[in-house]
């Protein structure tokens, strides 16, 4: 078979050479799809309108999983206004800050295009859902989905250093604020730092310097903000989403038969870094 592939590539090569011989130009290419994961590059695009206009933030919590969504939006406000804050200082910033938000406007999907030079158009790359459950128009049951993402947590802005630059989260919403709301509280904030978008996310534990020398993946668990069971979360500009991960569960000597797509990320405590989903992940994770 490996020799026929190869006199059939000769015969072709030879075919374009004489037409390119005959016509005195270079015969024209054939166009063939890239596949995304060979293109790189992307960028972050967020649809024109809403998907939910008017979330009230009581239904933030009961509907997406928000539980700290004020108290995370206090701080990542005094933090981009006042940086130079910190310990007691900061935290008495947030205690007195008046959020003023009576809802937001979610998103359901964040998506990272890439652009095909032979099609000369935009293709979808890779995309982060958060998206609560719902019933189709069968009246079925759907399950929410709240993907894991990759996010920038320093203000580095040459080559990543994936250990260290970003740290995996789930994302658990997708919001912009009111006009109104986001005057108020961006007030002397440059235009270039202003978010208009913005995530509320639950945070996994830092990377260690090096993976299981086993897999050759990075194992991560949930944070936690107290000893009560209560998560780590923060809300971050949505340009610091690096990209969506795959998370594989730590499924142990015995695979628990209650995890499914709709509740593994809340029922297992730790998991590995799938650094091998795509050509784009592993490009990212390997070259550093």
């Amino acid at each position: 078979m490996t020799k026929w592939l190869e006199r059939k590539e000769k015969i072709m090569k030879h075919e374009s050479y004489i037409l390119w011989m005959e016509l005195g130009e270079h015969p024209l290419l054939y166009l063939h799809h890239i596949p995304p994961g060979l293109n790189t590059s992307r960028i972050l695009k967020m649809a024109k309108h809403p998907s939910v206009n008017t979330l009230n933030l009581s239904d933030v919590v009961d509907r997406y999983g928000a539980t700290f969504l004020r108290a995370a939006l206090s701080r990542y406000v005094v933090q981009l206004k006042n940086p130079q804050l910190t310990g007691r200082r900061f935290e008495d910033a947030v205690d007195a800050l008046f959020l003023g938000v009576p809802s937001v406007s979610a998103y359901h999907r964040v998506k990272y295009l890439r652009y095909d030079v032979f099609s000369e158009t935009m293709l979808t790359a890779d995309s982060i859902h958060a998206q609560p459950g719902r019933r189709d128009k069968y009246d079925r049951w759907v399950d929410g989905r709240f993907d894991t993402a990759l996010v920038h947590i320093t203000d580095n802005e040459g080559p990543l250093k994936l250990t260290q630059d970003t740290r995996v989260a789930q994302v658990r919403l997708l919001f912009t604020l009111p006009q109104k709301s986001s005057n108020y509280l961006f007030n002397g904030v440059p235009e270039n730092d202003r978010p208009r978008h913005l995530a509320y996310v639950e945070w996994f534990s830092p990377f260690t310097p090096h993976p299981d020398e086993n897999n050759g993946y990075y194992k991560i668990s949930r944070s936690y903000a107290d000893l009560e069971g209560g998560r780590l979360a923060s809300v971050v500009d949505i340009r610091r989403l690096v990209r969506s991960v795959h998370l594989i569960p730590c499924f142990g000597r015995v695979a628990n038969r209650d995890w499914n797509s709709g509740t593994v990320l809340e029922q297992c405590t730790s998991f590995y870094l799938n650094t091998d989903s795509d050509r784009h992940m592993y490009q990212l994770f390997k070259s550093n």
